[in-house]
């Protein structure tokens, strides 16, 4: 589009959105710590998130923001914890509902066809226009290197794997994401439904090969705890990747019941502190503010008393 073009486009768009509960505002306007926020929990993309006058939309209500004038004319987004498919789409749903009345009162409407569904700029993805995820951490699958096998199974059933691993090397922090392919022809409700039970087989998969482990060779994941919980607490420089590593492995501990003193959601807060940028005091590196942050809060952390002689 020329940029007459984009700036009606966006205007129409802009008002849609907030015709349906939406806060809306441009980039520059917002907190940088806000920004980073988003960038980390990737809900936006940084690249999208660099131009002062990209448009970002919040629900004030629910677990949906979209983003303006990408790859489409507009993208819009829901997540939830667990595995918790049915309400993020219905949350979705409802907004894209609000929004498509609103575009229809001023004249306007989604590009549809009856036999090819929504049109889309790439005509794989052409049809219920949906693309789902869910992001699973994988640590034992990882160390017992059943990983591989897993992943192997999922893709012959049609899905897609998500990560670094693909790639031949552990994706960061055993972190994958299980994903419908573009080329997905079921009904939004179809297609949901077997990634929620793709993603619980795997799941399932991966609870029982923590119990084979510390049935079996439980020094080896008292060895990667203590290991990380060591690291977290002393040192005075991490890396984005020494902390998430490190995460990972205390959040396995904690899961197994090896590590006392810090719950899952804690360490998932965690997770997501260590990969945003550091508020640094004067003198301070973004890595030893880092560190000093996850130190002051791993202190109440300990291995369990009945581990700690293993």
């Amino acid at each position: 589009m020329d940029g007459t073009s984009l700036e009606a486009t966006l205007a129409h768009l802009k008002t849609a959105v907030q015709s349906a509960g939406m806060f809306v505002s441009t980039r520059s306007e917002l907190d940088e710590s806000l920004t980073d926020r988003l960038a980390a929990m990737e809900l936006m993309p940084r690249s999208y998130l660099v131009n002062d006058q990209a448009l970002v939309a919040l629900s004030e209500s629910d677990a949906v923001w979209a983003s303006f004038c990408t790859s489409d004319h507009l993208v819009l987004e829901s997540a939830q914890a667990g595995l918790n498919l049915v309400d993020s789409y219905r949350a979705l749903d409802e907004t894209d509902n609000r929004i498509a009345s609103a575009l229809t009162a001023s004249g306007l409407s989604w590009a549809f066809h009856p036999d090819a569904g929504f049109i889309m700029p790439d005509a794989l993805r052409c049809g219920s226009g949906l693309c789902a995820s869910i992001s699973l951490h994988l640590p034992a699958l990882v160390m017992s290197a059943l990983a591989e096998q897993a992943f192997k199974r999922a893709m012959d059933a049609g899905f897609i794997i998500e990560g670094a691993y693909a790639a031949r090397s552990s994706s960061l922090g055993s972190v994958f994401g299980l994903s419908l392919p573009q080329a997905w022809r079921e009904s939004e409700a179809q297609a949901l439904e077997r990634l929620g039970r793709a993603a619980l087989a795997m799941v399932e998969y991966e609870r029982r090969c923590r119990d084979e482990l510390m049935k079996t060779t439980p020094v080896d994941v008292l060895d990667a705890v203590g290991r990380a919980l060591g690291l977290v607490s002393n040192a005075r420089s991490l890396s984005r990747d020494e902390a998430v590593e490190s995460l990972s492995m205390l959040r396995l501990g904690a899961a197994v019941g090896v590590l006392a003193g810090l719950e899952l959601a804690e360490l998932d807060e965690l997770w997501l502190l260590a990969k945003t940028r550091m508020q640094v005091r004067d003198g301070e590196r973004d890595a030893q503010a880092r560190a000093r942050l996850l130190r002051l809060a791993v202190q109440g952390a300990t291995i369990e008393s009945r581990y700690r002689d293993v």
